[in-house]
């Protein structure tokens, strides 16, 4: 009552602001706070994650294999692509066409590529595999871009000990065909994304260890990348990475597809006669060609799901 109209109306103001600014002060300190809690809870959960997966790495033994198989010589490459193991996958028994999958399926599988090998009418001088990804079905019954539960009949730890178990009986395999053995692995895959990129970096350290250096390996570590052999250059993929892509590479070539194809080789200066892109993640075989490049989508080891 003692102020005039314009005294009253500055002090209201005064208060109100004031009134503002503690009332922001206060939501800048919850923020802040919430903020710190959920970053500790993040931490905490990276660090559970890289214990588990240390606990899966230390404790693989590395396994012997008596393969067996005959040898000849020659001077040629043999190329051998496998994409889409999906170790720990799982099918039931009332799937439309009846896929069972565990160790002794993929043993089988391993076996029948190795037989088929030894009986073609010639040995060669040089093997180079190709994984093109999604070695392991998924990480605690997810893909490891999260959201897609997979039903799987092993656990994080099992998927990596078989899946080394058995590449290393493969490659033992190769090598007694022939001494001379490189393996080359895509980086990022959807299924399995960094996961299988550890567990394939662990099995190019069991490779050094295991020949003594003869076998060569190679895990890139982008999604897309490339090798030469010969008058050849192959450019490998899964189809699809672990976290950006929202659709994948087709089974057979589009126009946007080779779009960008057509940039990387460009970007990387690739002018070999001949350019082949293999390409995983469809599960399924398809060949076809764009103006530079033949485009070839690999089949999968593990088959269909249901």
């Amino acid at each position: 009552e003692e102020m005039t109209v314009q005294e009253a109306s500055t002090y209201t103001l005064n208060i109100k602001e004031k009134t503002f600014l503690k009332k922001l002060e206060e939501d800048k300190i919850k923020f802040n706070e919430k903020k710190v809690v959920d970053l500790t809870k993040e931490v905490q959960s990276l660090k559970d994650q890289f214990k588990n997966i240390q606990e899966v790495f230390n404790d693989y033994k590395i396994p012997t294999h008596n393969v067996n198989l005959p040898i000849e010589t020659s001077k040629d490459t043999l190329l051998v692509v496998l994409s889409d193991i999906h170790v720990g996958a799982y099918n039931s028994e009332y799937s439309i066409y009846g896929n069972p999958y565990d160790q002794a399926e993929l043993h089988k599988r391993f076996f029948t590529i190795l037989t088929r090998l030894s009986n073609l009418p010639k040995t060669y001088d040089k093997i180079v595999v190709v994984n093109l990804g999604d070695s392991l079905d998924g990480y605690n019954e997810e893909t490891t871009r999260g959201g897609h539960k997979l039903p799987q009949n092993m656990n994080n730890k099992e998927q990596v000990k078989v899946f080394l178990d058995e590449m290393l009986y493969l490659m033992e395999g190769l090598h007694e065909l022939c001494k001379n053995v490189s393996y080359y692995c895509v980086g990022e895959a959807n299924h399995c994304g960094d996961y299988g990129w550890l567990a394939n970096e662990k099995l190019a350290s069991i490779f050094d260890i295991y020949f003594n250096g003869d076998v060569e390996s190679q895990i890139f570590d982008k999604f897309i990348n490339h090798f030469r052999i010969n008058d050849t250059t192959f450019i490998c993929t899964h189809g699809k990475d672990n976290r950006d892509m929202f659709s994948n590479y087709p089974l057979t070539l589009d126009l946007k597809t080779e779009s960008k194809l057509n940039e990387y080789i460009d970007y990387h200066n690739i002018n070999t006669p001949k350019i082949v892109v293999l390409k995983g993640d469809l599960h399924q075989s398809a060949i076809t060609y764009g103006k530079k490049f033949m485009y070839w989508s690999i089949g999968s080891i593990f088959g269909s799901s249901e």
